[in-house]
């Protein structure tokens, strides 16, 4: 396990969409532990393979004492219900905007350890795994937004953390 590098926001593997993972092996697990230590290095809340500069559809979150993992997952809104929000990036940092997002999905796609898995969720995690998907596609946020401000997180967002 180990705290990785992130991309700077000019490398391209940040906007090309992920590749799928085929196997479930040891790398793969080595490579969900590192994106568990460097989100949480970072003091973020979600954070994507390519991310790190690696091209898999791998995604992780954490929402109070919960983690998550996603492999090859897949995203539908829940209704038409839609709300807007702060959001950050860690591979934006100090740059934040509002995005208009869903305001409810469901989630499938493959666990750790390839059992597929089911969610369904609304309000900040139903945002965070958005965001993350967004990642996936070679989407960042500020393509959906104008950033506001630029500035510490800490210091600009009080107790808000980047995605």
């Amino acid at each position: 396990m180990a705290i990785c590098e992130l991309v700077p926001p000019s490398h391209p593997v940040l906007r090309q969409k992920a590749e799928t993972v085929t196997r479930f092996n040891e790398p793969l697990q080595a490579l969900v532990d590192n994106l568990f230590d460097t989100m949480i290095a970072h003091d973020g809340v979600g954070l994507a393979a390519p991310q790190i500069g690696v091209s898999l559809r791998v995604f992780v979150a954490r929402s109070g004492t919960r983690d998550y993992v996603f492999i090859n997952p897949k995203i539908r809104p829940v209704g038409d219900e839609m709300n807007t929000m702060v959001e950050g990036c860690l591979s934006l940092p100090a740059i934040f905007g509002e995005v208009r997002r869903h305001a409810e999905v469901v989630i499938t796609g493959a666990d750790r350890f390839g059992t597929f898995k089911r969610t369904r969720t609304s309000g900040e995690l139903a945002r965070i795994f958005q965001h993350e998907m967004d990642h996936l596609e070679g989407v960042l946020f500020i393509d959906k937004t104008v950033p506001m401000a630029v500035g510490r997180v800490g210091v600009l967002m009080g107790k808000h953390h980047q995605i």
